[in-house]
């Protein structure tokens, strides 16, 4: 999460994991993955797919997260969440408060968000 460090934010990155299971033809948004500017990785998801997500995002580099990466049988790709952040004017607001936004405008692409969202 965002540290102060004598009154100044600490930037995060974050990036929308789409998973495409073996034998799928489509990726479907899975999680997000938070990284802050100390390299913390924080994932937001359903429960359930918490550990796998994890162990994908930190066994790979985000460069190649972001081209897509084959893991336990599916493939796991990163989206650059940035230009949505800026479009919906969250460059500066809170991880909590970017991850709610995103949840209200977005409720059914951030599926996974809808009961954590609330309780940060």
């Amino acid at each position: 999460m965002r540290k102060p460090t004598n009154g100044i934010q600490v930037p995060f990155q974050l990036y929308l994991i789409w998973v495409e299971p073996a034998g799928d033809l489509f990726f479907s948004p899975e999680g997000i993955c938070m990284i802050d500017e100390e390299r913390h990785y924080r994932i937001y998801s359903e429960a359930a797919r918490h550990n796998v997500l994890r162990a994908a995002a930190l066994k790979y580099s985000i460069d190649e997260l972001l081209n897509g990466v084959e893991f336990r049988g599916s493939i796991y790709r990163f989206e650059d969440l940035s230009n949505l952040r800026e479009a919906l004017s969250l460059r500066d607001a809170s991880v909590a408060a970017t991850l709610r936004a995103l949840y209200e405008k977005h409720p059914q692409r951030f599926h996974f968000l809808g009961s954590s969202v609330y309780t940060m």
